[in-house]
């Protein structure tokens, strides 16, 4: 009995650790460089219906036409989905029907893009 509950303890410990230490960078930003208009925060990176179940659905803000490179990061530190996306300048929608197959838990979405920023966002697996 002892070693199940140390292992929960063990298990939810690394689940507190990574929620605290990506909590800080679920909503990436960036900021407006015009001097004319009032600094804006846009939302780079947003998970749509977190916790997910079968499909998840992403919506990447672009400031060009490039080439992303999205992670998905269990709480081990192992990849356990990688894809590129040609994306345009603007609002970019994606469907990832691949996390069916992930078990129930915590996972780090991590993109970066051409100029090597990186956001991330945490999702849930149910």
């Amino acid at each position: 009995m002892q070693k199940k509950s140390s292992r929960f303890l063990f298990i939810s410990v690394n689940i507190f650790i990574l929620s605290i230490f990506f909590s800080s960078n679920i909503y990436s930003q960036i900021q407006s460089s015009s001097s004319k208009i009032p600094s804006q925060t846009i939302t780079v990176l947003s998970v749509i219906k977190n916790p997910i179940t079968d499909i998840l659905d992403l919506k990447y803000t672009s400031e060009s036409n490039q080439e992303i490179q999205l992670q998905l990061v269990d709480n081990t530190g192992k990849v356990v989905l990688s894809r590129q996306f040609n994306v345009l300048k603007g609002d970019n929608m994606f469907k990832l029907e691949e996390v069916a197959r992930l078990s129930p838990g915590l996972y780090i979405l991590s993109v970066m893009d051409k100029k090597l920023n990186k956001y991330h966002a945490k999702i849930i697996k149910n």
